[in-house]
């Protein structure tokens, strides 16, 4: 029954095992070694660390691809929502695991100041130039534990249902 399981898992998670991470062409090859090198090499999704205008074009290829989605009556989001969607995009192909994720490099840049409204609420922040390793570590956390949760999540799904008590007929 394991073995099973195993197998539906590995169908289910990812299309490939092997995992890559890449960089489009204008990210700096000492920020995309850095980057490349804290993620982690375990999770099933292709990663490509994007710079802001690469991302932009693919979260608004990912828009119009759901628009036309919607529009032939197929309301699956090819885009997973999360809390970072403006720096990080899940993208899912037939599977309900990410396939592919994009990272934007402005997700790393470091954090100067928080800017305050005259009531002292969040007004804002002001960002520095380069990557804050600190925020490197937590992006890919992120990224690694959403993906596996997402994996884990799907296979805990998938023995319950396997170990469901069964009517005979």
């Amino acid at each position: 029954m394991k073995v099973w399981l195993i197998l539906i898992y590995l169908m289910i998670t990812s299309p490939a095992l092997a995992q890559s991470i890449t960089c489009t062409a204008d990210v700096p090859t000492d920020t995309c070694k850095t980057v490349s090198a804290l993620f982690s090499r375990q999770i099933n999704s292709r990663i490509v660390i994007a710079d802001p205008a690469s991302f932009r074009r693919e979260k608004e290829s990912l828009n119009k691809k759901y628009e036309t989605l919607i529009l032939s009556g197929d309301f699956r989001n090819p885009a997973i929502p999360n809390r970072y969607s403006d720096d990080i995009l899940f993208e899912r192909d037939d599977k309900p695991c990410p396939a592919q994720v994009f990272v934007s490099t402005d997700a790393f840049r470091p954090l100067l100041k928080i800017k305050k409204g005259p009531k002292g609420e969040f007004a804002g922040a002001e960002y520095g130039e380069g990557i804050d390793l600190t925020r490197v570590i937590d992006v890919a956390i992120y990224v690694d534990g959403f993906v596996e949760g997402c994996a884990w999540g799907i296979l805990t799904y998938l023995g319950d249902e396997v170990n469901k008590p069964r009517k005979r007929e």
